[in-house]
């Protein structure tokens, strides 16, 4: 321990409380090193993801708890393992022969997704989602149909 300076570290880890205990064990607060926490937010999610992730295919039995933890903290990268988990995205990957850099990109993406898996997000045009004209039943008739002029003929 003498010789070590400090500890610079890319994810938390909740669970166990590693680094923590750089702040609340004596005899590591005693040896005074320089503790510096993850630096790179998007990188500490990914790992988390992976560690979510792993949990969940591990199934042990402290997984509620665990699960309760990150969701807690870390709540779009648990929302994030539990997709990746469930559509099975990482062990396809692997099958596939995809590099660690694929990966970690693939994880950032469904990190960055809101709500739904990344599998299951559909973007509709603007169009797609804009309300029909007032007054229109939605009900098409002969008179909405272009005439030689090419616009609808729609009473008014």
């Amino acid at each position: 321990m003498a010789d070590v300076g400090g500890l610079r570290y890319a994810s938390r880890e909740l669970w166990a409380g590693s680094a923590d205990m750089f702040e609340t064990v004596p005899y590591l607060r005693r040896a005074n090193l320089g503790l510096v926490r993850p630096e790179n937010p998007r990188l500490e999610a990914v790992l988390v993801v992976l560690l979510v992730e792993r949990y969940l295919r591990l199934e042990p039995k402290v997984l509620p708890s665990f699960l309760n933890l990150y969701e807690e903290v870390m709540p779009s990268a648990t929302r994030a393992a539990r997709n990746v988990h469930s559509s099975g995205l990482l062990r396809t990957m692997g099958a596939d022969g995809a590099s660690a850099r694929e990966m970690v990109l693939a994880l950032s993406r469904e990190i960055l997704i809101p709500d739904a898996p990344v599998f299951f997000k559909v973007d509709l045009p603007k169009r797609a989602l804009a309300k029909s004209p007032v007054g229109h039943d939605g009900v098409h008739s002969e008179h909405d149909e272009p005439g030689p002029d090419g616009h609808a003929n729609a009473e008014e």
